[in-house]
């Protein structure tokens, strides 16, 4: 049977043999429009698994849905399915335990495109800003962790190959492609703030100083994550990691295949990397800049 024939026969039941309103019935449909964009694969019966309630808790967490409201289209969903076992249409296709709370607890943190934006305006003009406009910049486009962020060298930033040579644990060197915007931050940097740092620098090797020549700690890194998220008003915990999320969420959830993005992670298991593949991840992304787009 049709998934749509399917739905039509649910909402049917629904609506005549359980009596339930027109406002519901309506609210039914608005969760099924959901359900297709989390399942555009499925087209009959045949195509539904048992996995799908759980996958659709992620959909929608990463759509950031609110939990009540999860809980609510997840009710629908269970309940289509629970019809289709009773009418002998499916068999072992409810997952029983499916948990709202439980999935969503495990979900890495990020942030939306229009959060991240909202971030990126909250720097201003002035050096501070233009260090911070650098260091977000390069953060949620690059996903480094803070501790590599602190030990960039002036020679990981390879501008004309547009690449970040990063080194990770286990003192492993990878590369990272960098966005036009996040090279141009970069260079903004160097120009109107590290380039007018008083000499002798200390850490004359590193990229990014403070006034007094020396490299910045990850305590500073992480307070200026926080102050500009207040600045922008973000109503979320955010931490130099949760960019680091965002990155690897991003790509994922756009066709990255999950090798490409352990490879930027700097991940020694592919398990780690797993953890953001959430819902999709046959599609292969042919560009880095598919999800960007500087344009």
């Amino acid at each position: 049977m049709k998934i749509d024939e399917a739905k039509n026969k649910f909402l049917t039941f629904c609506q005549i043999e359980k009596g339930l309103t027109s406002i519901t019935i309506e609210d039914y449909r608005l969760d099924f429009l959901n359900y297709e964009k989390c399942f555009p694969e499925i087209k009959s019966v045949e195509d539904i698994s048992i996995d799908d309630l759980s996958n659709f808790v992620i959909f929608l967490s990463l759509n950031g849905l609110k939990t009540t409201s999860i809980r609510r289209k997840l009710s629908t969903i269970k309940s289509f399915y629970s019809f289709l076992e009773e009418e002998n249409l499916a068999s072992n296709i409810v997952d029983k335990d499916v948990s709202v709370q439980k999935i969503a607890k495990n979900l890495p943190k990020f942030l939306t495109k229009n959060e991240i934006q909202k971030l990126l305006n909250a720097t201003k003009k002035g050096d501070e800003d233009v260090f911070a406009y650098a260091v977000l910049n390069l953060l949620f486009s690059s996903g480094i962790r803070v501790s590599e962020l602190v030990n960039l060298k002036l020679k990981n930033f390879k501008i004309e190959e547009k690449l970040l040579m990063v080194t990770g644990k286990g003192i492993k060197d990878r590369y990272v492609p960098l966005r036009d915007e996040a090279i141009f931050a970069i260079n903004d940097y160097l120009k109107k703030v590290r380039n007018l740092i008083p000499r002798p620098l200390i850490d004359k090797e590193i990229l990014f100083l403070n006034k007094n020549g020396r490299k910045y700690n990850r305590n500073s890194i992480y307070y200026l994550v926080r102050k500009y998220a207040s600045i922008a008003n973000i109503q979320k915990e955010i931490s130099p990691h949760v960019l680091r999320h965002t990155f690897a969420t991003v790509l994922i959830n756009n066709g990255a295949s999950v090798r490409h993005v352990q490879e930027m992670l700097g991940h020694k298991n592919v398990s780690t990397t797993e953890i953001y593949t959430h819902v999709d991840t046959n599609r292969i992304l042919s560009t880095y800049d598919l999800y960007w787009d500087d344009n």
